[in-house]
């Protein structure tokens, strides 16, 4: 039956998630003592390996979840939670220091600012999380130089207004009808770029549906992005 398949693919998602993040999570945790304890030693060649060792370990937990969460948003077996949180101490806050140390190894200024106190939302906090960590990942990821900062608004009427704002390289307006597309990267190839497998968007986009936020993209080929997220009040 539909109801027993439907089961099934949860607990094989349960499953997968749990035998590949947490060995996942362990060699990050390992990485970063790693890297904390040898950095007294001031030895490049070591400083060089425990670096990659922490940002391919953080590559491979994205990448997970990026598949994971992709997986479940198609097969209509993630089911959100409802909750009132406080997004901006509980989600962004969180978010902006674990990504600040990659944005400045890159040069790059990253701010976030907030014009109003009241930062509460009502939404499913694991897939709000997931948003706004693959937009900002994307930022980071696709600026060279510049800044990257995050404006939270209060719409007069009672929405929540959050955009992510980065200098980054943009994209072309024929890429950007296909961006919401699993998979799809505007650099292609074994000689692209950049990394990534083209799913943060199409996740970001699929929980954005289910908590009925608004998603917008405003972007200019080499000029920047603006990332703009409307939430229900």
């Amino acid at each position: 039956t539909v109801e027993n398949a439907v089961e099934l693919i949860n607990e094989f998602f349960a499953k997968i998630s749990h035998e590949i993040r947490t060995p996942v999570n362990a060699l990050q945790q390992a990485a970063k003592q790693l890297e904390s304890e040898l950095r007294f030693f001031n030895n490049t060649d070591i400083t060089r390996l425990t670096t990659i060792m922490v940002e391919d370990s953080e590559r491979l937990a994205r990448t997970v979840d990026l598949l994971v969460n992709f997986a479940m948003i198609k097969s209509g077996t993630y089911r959100p939670r409802k909750e009132k949180f406080d997004l901006f101490q509980d989600v962004l806050t969180k978010l902006v220091s674990s990504r600040r140390s990659r944005a400045e190894k890159k040069g790059l200024r990253f701010l976030i600012n907030s014009s109003t106190l009241n930062t509460e939302v009502v939404a499913d906090l694991y897939s709000v999380t997931q948003i706004m960590a693959n937009i900002i990942d994307n930022a980071v990821q696709f600026t060279k130089e510049g800044m990257i900062e995050i404006e939270i608004n209060r719409h007069q009427a009672g929405n929540l207004l959050v955009s992510v704002i980065d200098s980054g390289i943009g994209m072309s307006p024929e890429f950007l009808d296909e961006a919401f597309n699993p998979f799809a990267q505007e650099s292609k190839g074994y000689t692209r770029e950049y990394d990534g497998i083209g799913l943060g968007l199409p996740v970001a986009k699929g929980f954005c549906e289910l908590n009925n936020i608004e998603l917008k993209i405003n972007t200019q080929k080499d000029a920047g992005t603006v990332v703009s997220l409307r939430f229900e009040v």
